[in-house]
C-alpha cells in the first residue's frame, strides 16, 4: 500500500529506489548462498579424500543440532541456487 501511494506521488523515484533495493537484497543473498555453497562443497572433498568432517569436527559432531543447523542451512543454499539454472541456460543461448 505504502509503496502505491509513493508510486502515485513519486512515479520515477520511488520505482527506482524500490527495484534498487530489491535487486541489492537478492544479490547480497545471492554471494551468502554462494559462499555457503563453496563451503559445503570443500567440507564435502575433505569427507571424499580425508574421511574428515570439517563442519562435524568444529560443531560437536554430526548429531550436533548446530551441525544440523550448518547442514541445514547448506541444503538450502543449494535449493536456492537451482534459480541459477535457467539464467545459465539463457546465456548459452545468446551466445550460440
Amino acid at each position: 500500500m505504502l509503496c502505491c501511494v509513493l508510486i502515485n506521488y513519486y512515479p520515477k523515484g520511488c520505482y527506482t529506489l524500490i527495484v534498487q533495493k530489491e535487486s541489492a537484497f537478492l544479490k547480497t543473498l545471492d554471494n551468502i548462498a554462494l559462499a555457503l555453497l563453496i563451503i559445503g562443497g570443500l567440507n564435502w572433498l575433505f569427507v571424499g579424500l580425508f574421511n574428515f568432517d570439517l563442519v562435524a569436527t568444529i560443531f560437536g559432531g554430526q548429531t550436533a543440532i548446530l551441525s544440523k543447523v550448518i547442514y541445514i542451512i547448506v541444503g538450502l543454499c543449494a535449493l536456492y541456487s537451482l534459480k541459477f539454472f535457467p539464467l545459465i541456460m539463457q546465456s548459452f543461448k545468446h551466445e550460440n
